[in-house]
């Protein structure tokens, strides 16, 4: 015969611990997290936003400026020389340029060429450029020191070179070959005249100029001085 169990022990029996991971406190945490998702994707887009209002702003401040002095560059053919070198021997003389349309020579409208110089018909800031290259024309040779230079004139004033490229050259300089770039902006008035003398300070002929096309003188328009607040 068995016996009954009392009712307190039945309902001890049936009396369960809570667990510790409760559902609604893993609900509250989720929702806090979600929040904080919220948040985060609020700040960056109200972060964004700033940012481009900002980059706006300065555009239409600074884009009357902008739009002034690129506006004739869209016209190469017009606005731009590029004129490289007929010669390569080196030897004290004014460089001669290709004549116009040949190979890489390019003169734009605004430029009238000439052998050894190029006259710009346009006042203005433009930015002029030149390169000198030298090579060694035997390999087995090529053993005198020595410098080479040259000096971009403008209307053949010698005391103020708008531009001045220098190379030194050895033995050694059969592995690395002299080179020399330089360029700059300057004002530049109509009827001004540009011309490049090379100079060296001795006969060099195991040196030439490399090939003529990366020998060069270039020019391109800037803008008008009155549009960039500059003087001469």
């Amino acid at each position: 015969m068995s016996a009954s169990l009392p009712s307190h022990n039945i309902k001890k029996g049936l009396s369960l611990p809570l667990s510790s991971a409760d559902p609604e406190s893993q609900r509250t945490s989720h929702r806090r997290g979600r929040c904080l998702d919220y948040c985060l994707v609020i700040s960056l887009v109200v972060l964004t936003m700033a940012v481009g209002s900002l980059c706006a702003l300065y555009f239409v401040w600074e884009k009357p400026s902008l739009g002034y002095q690129i506006r004739e560059i869209k016209d190469p053919q017009k606005s731009s020389a590029h004129l490289v070198a007929k010669n390569v021997l080196l030897q004290n003389t004014t460089m001669e340029w290709n004549p116009k349309g040949v190979g890489d020579m390019l003169v734009g409208t605004g430029f009238k060429d000439a052998p050894e110089e190029l006259k710009v018909t346009r006042s203005g800031l433009y930015y002029i450029y030149s390169q000198m290259k030298l090579r060694c024309v035997d390999i087995d040779e090529c053993k005198k020191t020595g410098s080479v230079s040259v000096t971009v004139l403008k209307n053949g004033n010698k005391d103020e070179p708008l531009l001045e490229l220098n190379v030194q050259i050895s033995e050694s300089s059969k592995n690395v070959i002299p080179t020399s770039f330089s360029g700059r902006l300057k004002y530049l008035s109509s009827g001004d005249r540009l011309s490049s003398h090379l100079w060296t300070d001795q006969e060099h002929e195991d040196w030439h100029l490399d090939a003529k096309e990366n020998n060069f003188l270039g020019l391109f328009w800037v803008s008008d001085i009155s549009g960039m607040g500059l003087s001469h």
